[in-house]
């Protein structure tokens, strides 16, 4: 879902923290669902449980696909905390 547009010269992929993240699997899934209203392909999602211990204080589905230095690229470009939420949508222009 990420690979496509992370690897397209013309597409993206966004990232948006969400602070003090206490939202459950449930309405995780239920944004998910909403974003795809509007030609989202899909919603991933990082939960910083601690910040400071790196991909340890990290819980997501998607870590396993993420080296090292992409998570550490991700926690400085988004400022993301402890208790925060980092969504992820891929995104390809229509021309």
């Amino acid at each position: 879902m990420f690979s496509g547009p992370a690897n397209s010269p013309s597409g993206r992929v966004g990232a948006a923290p969400a602070e003090g993240g206490e939202l459950s699997r449930k309405e995780i899934d239920d944004y998910t669902a909403y974003v795809a209203l509007y030609g989202a392909k899909g919603l991933a999602y990082i939960k910083v449980n601690d910040a400071a211990k790196g991909r340890d204080g990290l819980q997501s589905p998607i870590l396993k696909f993420l080296p090292d230095e992409a998570i550490a690229e991700i926690m400085r470009r988004t400022g993301a905390e402890s208790g925060d939420l980092i969504f992820f949508a891929p995104t390809v222009p229509r021309w």
